[in-house]
């Protein structure tokens, strides 16, 4: 029997590095090839890669297609499936055994594509019981599923003397892991003395914060660049500090966390989820967070932690062999192989406690209700939010949408009340806190009380640190707030994240801040986008990976700059993004429908007729969500070309996919007479 394991995802960092490296090391023989991205190939060690049958590729679509052609291969493993591409596999008439290996569990809720694809009778293996439970129960029940463990290396050896750091936070510095939680104690850490760790990686506003810690902090830039790089930083802290979302990490799993039992390190770990469910089961070494807004508390609970390390210690290490038995690589790669084999579902075991199982799914409900809320379907949203709340009434994600639905409808009074209720959940942490100030400041500046507004856009100074970066251009569209000293500060934040950070990524993401920041309070930006033109050449092989891999916090900056370019009379920076954005995609191959349609929209609105209707209708080609916008842009596109025949049939495609589209509507009555 040969197997193709076939890599979708290839970040230089975290669970996808991972799976790549173990499955390369261990499968050795002729009866495996691999199938990565280019890019995939680079983050792996040409020692690991040497011998193996690597075939790269850049259409997935197209290699699966060939994949399943060939006549040596028995089953293929695809790892980390991706929404977008569910669609196009559900066309392809496999004819060997496939399974799909996710240890991301952001597939589950686009539930309906999914369905299509396990009532083909693929296997899906999830790395937790939770996914496969959320799976059986709201996606397929009749779906063959199964749990397989994330693979941890258990025969790699590093030596590490002594703990140098009290405090670790290893891994990208994102918010689900608790990245603001770790920034609002920081300096109470230090003051206290201790040694502190984390890595300059991740997508938010949060990444320029940590940054003006370098000195204080010891920060590490980058990714690893081996498995033992990465176990010999882990080793050399004492504590590690896990202060994830309980409920996006009852429904995910951690490999971090994982890892850190396998090698006996202790941590402190929300209470109340899957870590500590993982935690419980095998007995390790941990200490309950139970706050994550509460300053003092949090600290107390870290500092308790490091004056009994020595006891810690010692728990996590008689917890190693419990962990090994179950989650290394060698038992990853063997049950694997088996479930291929079998080609049949075993049972598993849900002994999860009801308080996690529960904030599983109210995370797995609002994110279907997060889905329909940007696809526009509000009464879809709601429904779904309905379902979330009355799993668990006080998960504040939930909450804050549904205030954000009933804002929509008027209900101001009632949308204030859900955001009191989220505010008072105590496992809020800072970065969601400061969202739901900006939130507050907005609905009492529309329902006019401007007193209270600047109120509490005053109480968000003291928590701007943690804005993420939508949380501040809803502070900017504020008007109450622009003629407080709060932009202002803000603004400067950022231009100091520009001097601390190295990484060419992260500069051109604040560089792209402050031209949307500028924007939006009438700021002349001609400097900061000849800035960005610079800082774009100079982008390294490694940071042109990043932004090839995820690219998503970039993409919505662009794109909200379109829009907002698109409402006022800027043709010259029109011209000057155009060379920014063309450039920049250019360079690291990036597409994206929504690009595309605004890339259109900008090229509409200098006048470059061809180049809008060429793109948009690339955009339409690629399936873009809103065919109806597409359909009115070309109609405008003929209309501006005197082809009114032309103009007309657009506007009633416009019509077929949005009835009450009132401009398409307008101009028709204006050309039919």
């Amino acid at each position: 029997m040969k197997v193709a394991f076939f890599f979708l995802d290839c970040h230089p960092f975290g669970h996808s590095r991972r799976l790549i490296e173990e499955s390369l090391r261990l499968c050795k023989e002729d009866k495996f090839c691999f199938y990565l991205r280019p890019e995939g190939v680079h983050i792996v060690s040409p020692r690991t890669l040497s011998g193996k049958e690597v075939v790269t590729y850049r259409n997935p679509f197209l290699a699966l297609k060939e994949l399943n052609e060939r006549k040596d291969i028995d089953a293929i493993v695809v790892f980390d499936l991706y929404e977008s591409f569910v669609e196009s596999l559900v066309k392809v008439d496999f004819q060997k055994e496939v399974l799909f290996y996710n240890a991301s569990v952001s597939l589950l809720p686009f539930d309906e594509k999914l369905r299509l694809l396990a009532c083909k009778g693929y296997t899906f293996l999830w790395e937790h019981e939770i996914a496969h439970y959320v799976f059986k129960k709201h996606v397929c029940p009749q779906g063959v599923s199964g749990v397989l463990p994330y693979p941890i290396p258990s025969d790699i050896e590093v030596n590490v003397d002594d703990q140098v750091f009290d405090i670790s936070f290893p891994g990208s510095f994102e918010e689900r892991k608790g990245a603001s939680v770790f920034l609002h104690i920081i300096p109470h850490l230090l003051d206290a003395g201790l040694e502190l760790k984390a890595t300059l990686l991740g997508h938010e506003r949060l990444i320029g914060e940590l940054a003006k810690y370098r000195g204080k902090v010891a920060l590490k830039e980058g990714t690893d660049n081996s498995q033992e790089e990465f176990l010999q930083e882990l080793l050399s802290s004492k504590i590690v500090f896990c202060a994830y979302d309980p409920y996006e990490h009852s429904f995910a799993g951690s490999g971090i966390l994982k890892e850190c039992m396998f090698y006996g390190i202790p941590v402190v770990a929300t209470e109340g989820c899957l870590l500590s469910y993982y935690l419980s089961k095998f007995n390790g070494a941990w200490i309950p967070l139970n706050n994550r807004i509460d300053k003092e508390l949090i600290c107390s609970t870290v500092l308790g932690a490091v004056q009994i390390y020595d006891k810690l210690k010692e728990k996590a290490l008689e917890a190693k062999p419990r962990v090994k038995a179950e989650c290394s690589s060698l038992v990853f790669i063997k049950r694997l192989l088996d479930s291929i084999r079998k080609k049949r579902e075993e049972e598993v075991s849900l002994d999860v406690p009801e308080v996690i199982l529960k904030r599983a799914e109210s995370y797995f409900f609002f994110s279907k209700a997060n889905i329909s809320y940007r696809r526009h379907e509000f009464e879809k949203a709601e429904e779904e939010l309905n379902k979330a709340l009355s799993t668990d009434s006080g998960y504040w994600r939930a909450l804050i949408l549904k205030s954000d639905i009933l804002s929509r409808k008027g209900r101001y009074e009632e949308a204030l009340s859900y955001l009191e209720l989220a505010e008072s959940n105590p496992l809020i942490s800072p970065l969601n806190k400061a969202h739901i100030l900006v939130k507050r400041a907005s609905l009492f500046e529309r329902i006019g009380k401007k007193t209270y507004c600047l109120k509490t856009v005053d109480e968000l100074k003291n928590w701007r640190f943690y804005l993420s970066s939508r949380g501040l251009e809803e502070l900017l569209e504020l008007s109450s707030a622009k003629d407080n000293e709060i932009v202002k500060e803000v603004l400067n934040d950022s231009t100091n994240y520009l001097k601390v950070l190295k990484n060419k990524t992260y500069k051109v993401r604040f560089l792209l801040e402050a031209i949307y920041a500028g924007l939006l309070i009438g700021n002349s930006v001609s400097e900061l986008v000849f800035n960005l033109l610079k800082e774009i050449d100079f982008v390294s092989f490694h940071e042109e990976v990043l932004f090839r891999t995820d690219p998503l916090r970039l993409k919505n900056l662009f794109n909200e700059i379109f829009i907002l370019l698109a409402k006022r009379d800027e043709e010259n920076i029109a011209k000057l993004l155009l060379t920014v954005f063309t450039r920049l995609y250019g360079k690291f191959a990036i597409e994206d429908p929504l690009y595309l349609y605004n890339l259109a929209s900008l090229y509409e609105k200098i006048g470059d007729l061809d180049n809008a209707e060429r793109l948009f209708k690339e955009a339409l080609s690629k399936n873009f969500y809103n065919e109806a916008g597409i359909y009115f842009h070309l109609g405008e596109i003929a209309l501006k070309r005197g082809n009114k025949k032309e103009a007309q049939e657009y506007y009633h495609l416009c019509l077929s996919r949005e009835p009450g589209h009132g401009l398409a509507g307008k101009r028709l009555r204006e050309l039919e007479g």
